[in-house]
């Protein structure tokens, strides 16, 4: 019987041990939305999880501009996003290398740096798929929105009044302002529409010649005419916008 006993007491051998519980650890709460709020150069910002930096498609001294993140950033452990805003796919390889650029030259230990391409022609639309709790916005000052009904507003007042983020303004580094760069389409039609100007007013010279002059005068008017066209229809192809 006590023997009985001890081999119901004894633990089978092979049997599974009972999982020990575990205590429930801090669970990391999602970043809170900052209130809105204009930051210029110099000034102790809210606390951000995220800088969200708006690049113009623009030729620019990337150490230099790296140097402005760096005296915003100092040793915060954050990401950075650094966003380009393009009109037509024509002007992407250049920003996509750009963008390397400046995320090669600002990288450190304590940022998490990621890059992106947004194809479009509103700033605002584009930060509305972008934006997260917790961002804050780096924009130059010179920078405009190059969109309706706002064309032409700079495009720190959008963020704060139509983004409703906080926005950091830096300066220097680019000449003022900055629009964005015409779409494809508007670009097209500004090329025809000169081409067809400079069409025109030549035949309108060539109209003139025959009340102007006569015989061998009046053929060279018409070839001179005629070269000066060709001449204004070749230079303004070599400069296409």
């Amino acid at each position: 019987m006590i023997e009985a006993q001890e081999n119901r007491a004894r633990p089978r051998i092979g049997a599974a041990a009972a999982p020990a519980r575990l205590s429930a650890g801090p669970v990391k709460a999602d970043p809170a939305p900052l209130r809105p709020a204009r930051y210029s150069e110099g000034m102790e910002t809210a606390d951000f999880s995220r800088l969200v930096v708006l690049v113009p498609d623009r030729d620019v001294d990337e150490a230099a501009f790296a140097r402005k993140i760096w005296s915003l950033l100092g040793r915060r452990r954050v990401s950075i996003l650094f966003v380009t805003l393009v009109s037509n796919s024509d002007y992407g390889p250049g920003a996509q290398r750009r963008l390397a650029t400046l995320a090669a030259i600002t990288r450190d230990v304590f940022y998490q740096i990621e890059t992106r391409v947004v194809y479009r022609q509103s700033w605002i639309k584009a930060l509305a798929g972008i934006l997260q709790p917790g961002d804050l916005v780096a924009c130059h000052a010179a920078q405009r929105s190059g969109s309706f009904p706002n064309k032409g507003a700079p495009l720190a007042d959008l963020i704060l009044t139509r983004a409703s983020a906080p926005v950091y303004v830096f300066t220097g580094l680019y000449p003022e302002p900055i629009q964005p760069r015409p779409t494809r389409i508007l670009r097209q039609i500004a090329f025809w529409g000169i081409l067809a100007g400079i069409i025109a007013g030549s035949f309108v010279f060539e109209a003139d010649i025959d009340h102007l002059a006569t015989g061998w005068i009046n053929s060279l008017l018409f070839i001179f005419v005629f070269v000066v066209e060709i001449l204004f229809i070749w230079l303004w192809n070599f400069l296409r916008i």
